[in-house]
């Protein structure tokens, strides 16, 4: 699916941006030279991006109830059959990879009904440790905190304000155990049972550039992909929705070719983890949110389309014409490095002369 979305996107990128004639005339009328595959590959900004990112895991158990002992936690879907004499099964690790857990002892447990607060006898005959709550009639949730450092990489196309691209994502989640919401009820903390976890995305982007002045920029950016997790989930029992992602950019250009992105944005995503029976059908989903907040620091790079001028005595600041000491052709170049200005309005790196600056100013003198 990814290799496809990059090849219908450079593909449509290649047909878009082929030098028109109107748009080339006056270098076929002087024969002036510019390298096509740059000319059309400056047409990409590419994109690479790190920072930090707080992922908040949440799920409920409605429609389950939950056994808990000192020695397991597991849950039961309502969907299940009713049991039978001291024994139930049910479900471990219902967050990643749900696990059958057959024929725990749970006593006289169902003798005194299912909701502990209705029941008199409780602590007399349980420790204080072992709850079986109704996830429907108990108001709590399990959630948790977790911190990664993402790393994006990714390519656009700009016209007029718009943006188009493509890109993919990488963290590496720190867990931290599941707290329960409420603590009316004695439950434990939700351990998920692995330090880290890997996260890609692969995603489409849209943006829009709404401000911009001499060396800034402001992009409102969204992205819509898919995520994939490593082995400690179990993918085939999940259900995921789209991950669409929601930042704001902002850009300080130190040349048309090389930018310095700031980008703070928030994530919405969710998965539903399936719950079989013993024969393998469905029986029940949990459903989980794990919505992110992130904030990266990153460099955006054009390839230039025209190379540097090849003499050394060349100061010339602005984009210009040469001819060529090998070919004896017409050719511009540009006459400044990748991460100063290459076409500046008065020809200098800065708007205001040197004379002009406050440092300089006790060197002044009057006209």
């Amino acid at each position: 699916m990814l290799n496809k979305a990059l090849y219908s996107f450079f593909i449509l990128l290649f047909m878009f941006n082929l030098p028109s004639s109107s748009g080339q005339s006056i270098y076929k009328k002087y024969g002036i030279y510019r390298n096509p595959a740059l000319v059309i590959s400056n047409k990409i900004s590419w994109t690479l991006s790190m920072g930090s990112g707080k992922t908040h895991f949440s799920h409920s158990l409605k429609n389950f109830y939950l056994y808990q002992s000192s020695e397991v936690q597991l849950i039961r879907s309502k969907n299940a059959e009713s049991p039978s004499g001291d024994l139930i099964n049910g479900q471990t690790d219902w967050l990643n990879n749900p696990t059958d857990l057959e024929d725990v002892n749970v006593g006289d447990l169902f003798g005194i009904g299912y909701d502990r607060l209705d029941s008199p006898v409780y602590n007399t005959k349980l420790d204080a440790q072992t709850v079986f709550l109704d996830g429907d009639t108990a108001n709590f949730q399990f959630q948790s905190l977790w911190s990664s450092v993402p790393i994006d990489f990714s390519a656009h196309y700009d016209f007029l304000k718009f943006r188009i691209g493509v890109g993919i994502h990488y963290e590496k989640l720190r867990t931290n155990a599941l707290r329960p919401t409420s603590n009316n009820y004695g439950i434990l903390d939700y351990d998920p049972g692995f330090k880290t976890t890997k996260v890609y995305k692969y995603y489409g982007i849209l943006g829009y550039k709404f401000y911009e002045e001499w060396n800034s920029a402001m992009v409102g950016e969204i992205q819509i992909g898919n995520v994939k997790t490593s082995g400690e989930f179990n993918n085939d029992l999940m259900n995921r929705s789209l991950m669409v992602n929601i930042g704001l950019n902002y850009e300080y250009h130190f040349s048309e070719y090389l930018r310095l992105i700031i980008k703070p944005s928030f994530e919405l995503k969710s998965y539903k983890m399936n719950i079989l029976d013993n024969s393998g059908v469905l029986l029940d989903q949990v459903s989980h949110n794990y919505n992110a907040f992130y904030i990266q620091v990153g460099i955006s790079i054009n390839i230039p389309e025209l190379r540097r001028s090849p003499f050394e005595a060349d100061h010339v600041q602005l984009k210009h014409v040469i001819t060529d000491p090998k070919k004896g052709r017409l050719e511009e170049v540009r006459g400044q490095a990748l991460w100063k200005e290459q076409n500046p309005k008065m020809g200098q790196n800065h708007r205001r002369l040197i004379r002009h600056k406050v440092i300089n100013k006790k060197k002044s003198h009057p006209y």
